[in-house]
């Protein structure tokens, strides 16, 4: 899925963002926010976008259904290893996550321009889930099914990740172009 989600909350203190992906170059990226997305953001956020991420689709999502949770996680590949390799444990996790019956979407979020000065993390891994009975699933088969050993296996030597933050997203609109 292109396109953006737009967080919701019915909680007063609310921190909104807006995850983007698109399939066109870096060049173009200016012209990629189109007026429209600038107006819609401007509903739900009043402050200037500052922060950039070059974007790598791992898993396409399923269709969402209604309000949908995404878990956001700040990674580091660990030391010795490369960015790649990195992404290639994601990738494998993620396969397995499809093997497992998972409809989660997954991103990896690279830091981009706007990046704070003193962040410390090599990726943010982003997932969607087309529900919270999704969610569910996964995260049963994680802590019941063997999933958190596997994960372990697969990604545990090459990535450290902190525990994810759970948002509530609205998908706004989503592209009609093919990857």
């Amino acid at each position: 899925m292109n396109g953006y989600a737009r967080a919701v909350s019915s909680s007063a203190a609310v921190t909104v963002g807006l995850l983007a992906s698109i399939t066109v170059g870096m060049a173009v990226a200016q012209t990629c926010v189109t007026e429209d997305v600038r107006e819609e953001f401007a509903e739900v956020a009043h402050r200037p976008l500052h922060q950039t991420y070059i974007t790598t689709k791992v898993q396409e999502p399923a269709d969402p259904e209604g309000i949908i949770p995404v878990e956001v996680s700040t990674c580091t590949v660990t030391e010795g290893r490369l960015g790649m390799e990195g992404g290639a444990a994601v990738a494998n996790w993620s396969a397995y996550l499809v093997e497992s019956g998972s409809e989660s979407g997954q991103w990896i979020f690279r830091p981009g321009w706007g990046d704070e000065s003193d962040a410390n993390y090599t990726f943010k891994w982003v997932k969607s889930y087309p529900s919270w009975d999704s969610l569910g699933r996964d995260m049963e088969h994680f802590l019941n099914g063997g999933g958190e050993q596997r994960f372990g296996d697969i990604a545990g030597p090459v990535v450290d990740c902190d525990s994810p933050r759970v948002y509530l997203a609205q998908i706004v609109r989503t592209s009609d172009e093919q990857d």
